[in-house]
């Protein structure tokens, strides 16, 4: 699942655009110096490689984010620009989503619809009922609600390739 997360994020904004991202969220917000109805907030920036959002990953690692100074924030940014660390914090967070939805279940050997609902929430959070997922899993193309269930599907149809390339490592 991982390997899977990573193929389908790596290719999307560049490392060197996610940092600014946030620092433009942070400075519009203490601009305004009160909440402001647009844009998303710093903490729902996307960074790493192998993107998540920086609320996420501090969660994953149990620091409140409404703790974090912003100087706090920017050395988790720089952090989560560390592949080994990345990659640490997301295959946390993975483990997580499955068992949120599937407690005591053995994270390393997923059914398809296991593996399409945890790549779902990964793109999408835990907000929605696990109902929504799976039933979106059942609609044909094409179909109102099938989008909630994309991410995941998608990533199902790379599995094995994904699997095959990481034998061979």
């Amino acid at each position: 699942m991982l390997g899977c997360v990573a193929w389908a994020e790596v290719g999307g904004k560049p490392d060197g655009i996610k940092r600014p991202v946030f620092q433009g969220r942070t400075l519009q917000r203490t601009l305004a110096g009160r909440p402001v109805k647009f844009g998303k907030p710093p903490e729902e920036t996307s960074v790493g490689a192998v993107s998540i959002q920086l609320r996420v990953a501090s969660k994953e690692l149990g620091i409140p984010i409404e703790l974090l100074s912003y100087s706090d924030r920017m050395n988790l940014i720089a952090c989560l620009e560390t592949d080994t660390f990345n990659l640490n914090v997301v295959a946390l967070h993975l483990k997580n989503l499955i068992l949120y939805d599937y407690p005591g279940t053995d994270t390393s050997n997923l059914t398809d619809e296991q593996f399409i609902v945890a790549g779902s929430r990964y793109n999408r959070g835990i907000e929605r009922a696990l109902n929504e997922f799976i039933d979106s899993i059942k609609l044909p193309p094409g179909s109102q609600g099938r989008q909630f269930s994309e991410y995941g599907r998608r990533m199902l149809e790379h599995r094995d390739h994904i699997s095959m390339l990481l034998e061979k490592v």
